[in-house]
């Protein structure tokens, strides 16, 4: 679950307990403000369009768990980022593949029947295009 999720479920927890329960809600309001700061710092929001800033290792023992979808994670591969998270020292980002397909064992590549994200850190990600906020 993302960041922002969870202090969204903290700051119901703590609204229903009442200003008599830690944290109080001056003690959350200064968490989210921390929380939201850090995201601001964030280099790409939700809805840009990012590409792949080098080849992904994949392979059958390597991050195997995309092995199907190698074919995307080539340098310059499009995608939009849905989701924005922080954990373990670095942004992390949920991403969708402008091509929305697959490969199979043989090296055939087909389309998916469904949409596929994947979360990926900052490193491996460059900008396109920044999306414009209403």
């Amino acid at each position: 679950m993302p960041t922002m999720e969870y202090l969204k479920k903290l700051e119901t927890a703590v609204d229903r307990s009442g200003e008599t329960q830690y944290p109080t809600k001056w003690e959350m309001e200064s968490i989210r403000h921390c929380v939201e700061g850090l995201f601001k710092r964030s280099l790409f929001k939700v809805g840009d369009t990012v590409k792949i800033a080098r080849d992904y290792p994949i392979s059958k023992t390597e991050n195997w768990g995309w092995y199907s979808y190698r074919h995307l994670f080539k340098k310059g591969s499009i995608a939009t980022v849905e989701e924005v998270d922080y954990y373990y020292d670095r942004f992390y980002y949920t991403i969708k593949f402008v091509e929305n397909s697959w490969m199979s064992e043989t090296g055939e590549i087909r389309e998916s029947v469904s949409d596929t994200n994947f979360n990926i850190s900052e490193e491996w990600l460059k900008l396109t295009r920044r999306h414009k906020n209403d």
